[in-house]
């Protein structure tokens, strides 16, 4: 309308201007060509196109207006569609999600609701059609705390987002938590277009949450309250607190006796009724069977419901017997309500929960008495024991002092006091010792001589050990001071002995041989000589066992005068050897002639003479190991006494063809692995006690291309020194664990013993090759055994104890091998975890001839089974060595009895043998 009103008005004032004007024009105008009709002619056409072009310009600008406008309507049209699918979308969103949704409209003072979800109708009991336009505050029925209501308020007019939980009630009238999350949601000019309520219930997890809490209340209380009646009387309130029934607890600790503990709130009748049980009677054994639920529903079904229900007036009861963790009865917890109960699930779970408290809290009421009664047997100990304690505080003073330890000190007030008792030489010593200690934390022990007398001296062990005194909060100090003076004498003899000849007094073979060792270690010119008595048995048959008793103990102080005689020592029946500090020949013939003159002259007992002739083998140390310098002088010896005429003989060997040899064994041995020279044998190591096989020991074997086997003892030295023994160890134990893996897959239960030498042991990554190694074949680590030289444990102390506690943490086993012949004694072998002790097979030999053997062989099976220490007897060769080590109750045996080192290939067949011959011992 308003465009055809324009178009006229246009159009009549152009007319009216043209014939206003047209006139003026035309005479203005020459025109003379043209009559005055004409001109009117043209003055009208020029009229009409005029108008036309006029009519034309306005019609077109009027067709794109209501094009332009034509687009932007459809355009509007598609945008509110596709608004309107977005809201059909979202609206489904938030009718898919499970927490209710609420949408209000904030530009209206009351905030009316504009949207509703089905989980917010199925939350708050309301239909989203009633609701819409009505005020929010409308679904809350509870009254908000001022406090929170004015938090509240106070996010709505900063437009921030806030959260709660506050408790509401349904239409139905249903309690519930609600928790309520608020959020501003802004259009894309930020301005506040509506508020996003979502409502969710949480009554659980708020129970949750009282129950928890009520739980550490309760926890706390058991570890504070002591007293009994207290503690159960607490724990009673707090859970008649959070359940709002009646709760007893009936303690039936005592066989005949029960204890009942009520909430305040239990009436005096039901009090009655509980006090008049005992045990034995139909109630208590149907409340101790099981848990017990009488409700509404069940309320004709339970043998309980005449006496709840009926007699004492309750609708509901629960009950749960209360038990420790060895399954004896504690009590009962029980929880009594008047009315039905209706969330049956949640009490259900509250009541267990409060059962385990109950029973740690009776646990703990147990404990304590056992402390209690614990302490009173701790005090008799100590007042009687001759064990001395000593409590040392932070300060140095000294807060309890034993009876026992003051009889011997005196009544002390201070550490100082007990130092200056000491012997002078012990006190820095003793200082050292407990700093070390207080360092460390560590418990340590330290043996000292102590002098109580002028002629009375004693040795103590003391024990400290650091421990944190929560009643003082401080560190303290104690000592355990005993009197080990018996048992270091019983040590000593144990180590003679071990060590010492026990008719000369002389040191014996072992002790020799390992002495011998160390000196080899310091590369001095070294000779060993070894004399035998020729005809030592005929003298013993000839004068009697006096006769040659006395001559073998005399001979010690016989040797005596000679200063080139060095650790002379009975290394045999008649044998006796001793070290030269020189490798001259000539020298030598000297001292030997000087000796034999000594001991070839007569003996003189009981008015008897007896002339006596030895022979001598000698052996020039020239870098040999101790076995090889010990052959050769036996080698000499045998010579010698094979020789009617010259009774001293020097081991000398080829020394061009030995050296040649031993340079060309060090050679190849850099190659032995590659070319696969090397072989691990096997030999079997008997349960003779069980009967069956108990494992094998992995034996290492060359196979020289030229040399053909060379002797371990030959070559592995040679390895030591060059350290090729290295990887020649890996190589041994990645051989032995896929041998080992093989025989567990095939059902063979036993244990592999692998060699392991002091040069593997200090390398860095020793440890983890064993580990890769092991995991790499899949065997079972307890199925291994490493076994050690003494030697090597005692080269440095600190490495080994670390290296060995790794493996044992491993889960391997630690054998000492050669046990008997190096430092054996008690004090070294604590100090290392070890589960094997190897008994050298040296002590074995002669056994069924030599008794002191056989007595040394029984004091080490005492005393590694009084330190819970397997043992294996090495080089059984005889059914009478086997028949006289299982008098002494050896178990575990391993030699050429049974079994040479074998093959994997042979060692099924061996078994089998091995089983037989078991079979015919037995």
């Amino acid at each position: 309308m308003k465009s055809s009103l324009r178009i006229t008005s246009i159009y009549f004032i152009i007319s009216v201007l043209w014939i206003t004007f047209s006139d003026y024009l035309v005479e203005g105008t020459d025109f003379r060509l043209f009559d005055a009709v004409t001109i009117q002619t043209l003055k009208g056409y020029f009229f009409i196109l005029m108008t036309s072009v006029l009519i034309y310009y306005l019609i077109d600008r009027l067709e794109m207006k209501q094009q332009v406008e034509l687009t932007q309507r459809l355009e509007k049209e598609r945008e509110l569609e596709k608004m309107s699918q977005i809201n059909a979308r979202y609206k489904h969103v938030m009718e898919q999600i499970t927490q209710g949704v609420v949408l209000t409209d904030p530009t209206k003072s009351h905030h009316p609701v504009v949207f509703m979800n089905q989980a917010a109708e199925n939350l708050t009991g309301y239909l989203e059609k009633d609701m819409l336009g009505r005020e929010y505050v409308f679904l809350h029925q509870a009254p908000i705390p001022d406090a929170e209501k004015e938090r509240l308020d106070q996010a709505i007019k900063k437009y921030e987002p806030y959260a709660t939980t506050l408790p509401n009630y349904k239409k139905d009238g249903t309690f519930y938590w609600q928790g309520l999350k608020l959020s501003p949601i802004f259009d894309a000019a930020s301005q506040l277009e509506n508020y996003l309520v979502i409502q969710e219930d949480v009554t659980d997890q708020k129970e949750q949450q009282r129950l928890i809490e009520n739980q550490l209340d309760m926890f706390e209380a058991i570890i504070r309250v002591t007293e009994e009646h207290q503690l159960l009387e607490y724990l009673i309130d707090r859970v008649r607190h959070h359940l709002e029934g009646e709760v007893i607890f009936m303690r039936l600790l005592e066989p005949s006796e029960v204890t009942c503990f009520y909430s305040k709130n239990v009436k005096k009748p039901t009090r009655e009724f509980f006090d008049s049980q005992h045990p034995g009677n139909q109630l208590i054994n149907d409340l101790c069977e099981k848990k017990q639920i009488l409700n509404k529903a069940d309320a004709t079904s339970s043998d309980l419901s005449p006496i709840f229900k009926q007699q004492l007036g309750y609708r509901s009861l629960y009950s749960v017997p209360v038990y420790s963790e060895a399954k004896d009865i504690y009590g009962i917890l029980i929880v009594l309500v008047s009315d039905d109960v209706t969330t049956l699930s949640i009490l259900d779970s509250a009541v267990q929960s409060y059962t385990s408290l109950f029973a740690i809290a009776m646990q703990k009421l147990h404990f304590m008495r056992k402390i209690t009664e614990s302490e009173r047997v701790y005090r008799l100990i100590s007042e009687n024991s001759t064990d001395m304690i000593v409590l040392i505080n932070e300060k140095e003073g000294i807060d309890y002092m034993s009876p026992s330890a003051e009889r011997f000190f005196g009544e002390l007030s201070h550490i100082y006091r007990l130092l200056m008792q000491l012997p002078e030489k012990y006190r820095e010593q003793f200082e050292s010792f407990l700093r070390l200690v207080k360092y460390t934390k560590d418990s340590d022990t330290l043996e000292l001589e102590f002098e109580r007398s002028l002629h009375d001296e004693i040795t103590i062990e003391v024990n400290a050990a650091v421990f944190f005194d929560y009643s003082d909060l401080e560190e303290k100090l104690l000592l355990n001071i005993r009197d080990i003076s018996e048992r270091k004498t019983f040590e000593q003899a144990l180590n003679r002995s071990l060590y010492f000849d026990p008719l000369t007094q002389l040191p014996n073979r072992f002790y020799f041989k390992q002495k011998l060792k160390d000196r080899l270690k310091s590369h001095l010119s070294t000779s060993l000589v070894m004399i035998s008595f020729d005809e030592i048995n005929h003298i013993q048959h000839a004068y009697g066992e006096d006769m040659m008793a006395f001559i073998l103990k005399e001979l010690s102080d016989l040797m005596s005068p000679y200063p080139f005689i060095q650790l002379f020592s009975r290394t045999g029946e008649s044998e006796f050897s001793f070290i030269v500090n020189t490798s001259e020949k000539t020298t030598l013939d000297g001292y030997i002639q000087t000796i034999i003159k000594t001991i070839e002259a007569p003996w003189h007992l009981n008015e008897k003479d007896v002339v006596t002739t030895i022979s001598v083998g000698v052996s020039i140390s020239q870098y040999q190991s101790t076995d090889q310098l010990m052959i050769e002088a036996e080698m000499a010896l045998k010579e010698a006494q094979l020789d009617d005429e010259v009774k001293i003989h020097y081991y000398n060997p080829d020394q061009r063809e030995q050296s040649k040899r031993q340079l060309q064994i060090k050679n190849d041995l850099y190659y032995a692995s590659d070319y696969q020279e090397f072989e691990l044998f096997y030999q079997p190591i008997v349960d003779v006690r069980k009967e069956k096989l108990y494992g094998f020991e992995a034996l290492l074997r060359w196979k020289h291309p030229s040399y053909g086997y060379v002797s371990p003892t030959e070559f592995i030295p040679i390895a030591e020194q060059s350290g090729r023994i290295v990887q020649i160890g890996y190589w041994v134990l990645e051989k032995a664990c896929e041998q080992l893996k093989l025989w567990e897959d095939s059902g063979i239960e036993a244990v592999v013993s692998v060699n392991i030498s002091y040069r593997q042991i200090i390398e860095a990554d020793f440890v983890d090759r064993i580990k890769a190694i092991i995991n790499s074949s899949g065997c079972l680590h307890k199925h291994l055994v490493f076994e050690l030289t003494e030697n090597i444990l005692m080269k440095d102390i600190a490495l080994s104890n670390h290296v060995l506690n790794e493996l044992k943490a491993m889960g391997i086993c630690i054998s000492v091998d050669d046990f008997g012949i190096g430092y054996s004694s008690l004090s070294y072998i604590k100090k290392f975890p070890i589960d094997i002790l190897k008994i050298d097979r040296a002590f074995v030999r002669n056994i069924d001839e030599e008794s002191n053997d056989l007595a040394i062989i029984q004091a080490i099976v005492e005393m590694s089974r009084s330190l819970d220490l397997r043992v294996v007897i090495e080089g059984v060769e005889t059914e009478t060595q086997l028949k006289l080590l299982k008098q002494l109750r050896c178990q575990f045996i391993q030699g050429y009895l049974f079994s040479k080192p074998l093959p994997p290939n042979k060692i099924g067949k061996k078994m089998m043998d091995i089983q037989h011959h078991l079979g015919d011992l037995s």
